[in-house]
Order: structure tokens, then C-alpha cells, then sequence
């Protein structure tokens, strides 16, 4: 066993997506104020912690499963890198680190979130997984819970246009999650093991790119409202976000039916050159739109 294993079993690099955490900070425009920023970056911290302990216990319940796909196999449980034994040890240090960060550091909506994050993550790798489309719900919540926490940890109420778009966006990308992990079987007759066959990949894409766009018409409806037009100085300038997310949704769905997408959309993204420059052109928008003239 290795520093390198230990570590790999952590999934680092999934720590980005709990940059959505910080999504509350920028939305409710307190990027600005020191104490609001401290108090996202350690919720981004517990929130990490937790969910490597989460990733490790998800790894240790799919280890057996996780030895029969060509890259999962590598993984330090399933390649037996990590006994099982240390495994537990891992995710119960994680876990118990996790909760008394969240409890000394963090007010009681925070906590509360972030158990039940923890508690559906459970659910999710013991049972519910199984369930199709349940599971696609289920892991957009995941996302959508990490907004609910960054806005927790600030002391914001997270917006009704937020988080309505959080759900249809996120579920297009669980969507397309699953519609990669079953294009490999196609034709094969197989099931996935998580409640879907190889049939279902067209099913899928007509579900997950439905979902997508719909997200980008909740954000155009959210140029409208009231309180859109008092927060920005020229919210008009929104309408311009509306078209660059529209490409990246038909993008991202058009290279993964090629199987040209990471098994993570997220991870994806964050590795993509083109989508990390679309999402360069979204903030500006936004910073436009917030300081209009001034800039």
C-alpha cells in the first residue's frame, strides 16, 4: 500500500465540483466581502472531506463490480491496492472529521445539509443506484445540495430560479452520465447493473437533452424577474449567457454520443478546453450585466 493509493482513493480531483459551492457567493454578489469567502472556502473544505469519505465508501460496496469494467478495475479497492480493512478505517476518519468540522465551525442549516448529502449518498450507493431514473435524480441532487451548502455556509437563502436551474442542468448531465456508461454495451443485450440496458441510451439522450435546454429557458425566464432587474445593472446583457450555454449542452451531448465524453460530464468539462472557455464567456456576461457602464 502507497501514499499514491491512499490518495487516489480520496478522489482528489473530484474535489472540483464542490466549487459549486461558491456559485451562492457569486449569485448573491458577496464575492467581495472577506468573511463571506472564508466562510465558502471552509465549507468547501468539510464538504470535501465528506465526500471522499463517501467516495471511499461508494468504492468499497462496488469493488467486485468495479473489477469487471476496463478502468474502474484500477481503482485501490478493487485492484486490492487498499484492503478493505483500511478502507473502513478511511471513511469513518473522514466522516468523523467531516462532522466535527461541520459542527465547530459551521451554523445548524449547514449541518443539516451536509447530513443529508451524507445519508443520501449512503442510500444512493447501497440501493438506490439500482432504481432507473431514480438515480439520475438522485445524483442531480448531489449537485444541487452543494449549492444549498455554499448558501448555508453564508447565511443566504438560495434563489427559486437558482435552484430550479441547478435541477434540470444537472440532471441533463446525470442523464448523459449513464447514456455513456450503457453506449459501450449497445447491442450487447447487457444490463448495466444499475437499472438499464443497452436499449435505453436513446431514451437517455432524448431525456437528458430535453432537461438541458430546458435549464437555459429557466434562465432566460430569469432575466425577467423583479429582483433580476434590481440586482444587475444591465440584466439584458444575461440574454448573451442563454446561447453560449445552449452550445455547450448541444456540445457536450453531441461528443458523447460520438463516446467522446469522460464517464463524468463534470470531470469532463473541467478538461475541456473549449468548456472552461465558455464558462470564462458565462462569468463575464454576468460581470457585465452586474456592472453594466461602470466597466
Amino acid at each position: 500500500m502507497s501514499i499514491f493509493n491512499l490518495v487516489s482513493a480520496l478522489r482528489l480531483h473530484q474535489w472540483m465540483k464542490n466549487i459549486l459551492i461558491f456559485v451562492p457567493l457569486l449569485a448573491a454578489h458577496k464575492f467581495n466581502q472577506t468573511e463571506s469567502l472564508f466562510e465558502a472556502f471552509r465549507a468547501f473544505v468539510t464538504f470535501s472531506i465528506t465526500a471522499s469519505g463517501v467516495y471511499v465508501i461508494n468504492d468499497l460496496i462496488d469493488a467486485k463490480e468495479d473489477q469487471a469494467h476496463h478502468r474502474k478495475m484500477n481503482r485501490p479497492f478493487a485492484s486490492g491496492a487498499i484492503s478493505r480493512k483500511i478502507g473502513h478505517m478511511m471513511w469513518i476518519f473522514l466522516i468523523l472529521l467531516a462532522g466535527v468540522l461541520a459542527v465547530s465551525l459551521h451554523g445548524r442549516d449547514f449541518c443539516i445539509t451536509l447530513l443529508v448529502y451524507f445519508l443520501l449518498t449512503l442510500a444512493y450507493s447501497l440501493k438506490l443506484k439500482q432504481i432507473a431514473i431514480l438515480d439520475v435524480l438522485v445524483l442531480s441532487a448531489f449537485y444541487t445540495l452543494r449549492i444549498i451548502a455554499g448558501a448555508a455556509a453564508i447565511g443566504v437563502i438560495p434563489s427559486f430560479w437558482l435552484l430550479t436551474f441547478s435541477m434540470f442542468f444537472f440532471l441533463s448531465l446525470a442523464m448523459m452520465k449513464r447514456f455513456i456508461e450503457i453506449g459501450a454495451l449497445k447491442g450487447s443485450g447487457k444490463v448495466l447493473g444499475k437499472g438499464y440496458s443497452s436499449e435505453d441510451a436513446t431514451v437517455l439522450f432524448s431525456l437528458g437533452t430535453s432537461t438541458g435546454y430546458i435549464s437555459i429557458l429557466v434562465l432566460a425566464l430569469y432575466i425577467q424577474d423583479q429582483h433580476t432587474i434590481d440586482m444587475y445593472a444591465e440584466p439584458r446583457f444575461i440574454w448573451l449567457a442563454c446561447p453560449i450555454l445552449l452550445f455547450w449542452i448541444s456540445r457536450s451531448w453531441f461528443l458523447a454520443h460520438r463516446g467522446m465524453v469522460h464517464e463524468d460530464p463534470i470531470v469532463f468539462a473541467l478538461q475541456d478546453r473549449i468548456s472552461l472557455l465558455l464558462a470564462v464567456a458565462v462569468i463575464f456576461v454576468f460581470t457585465l450585466a452586474k456592472f453594466g457602464g461602470e466597466l
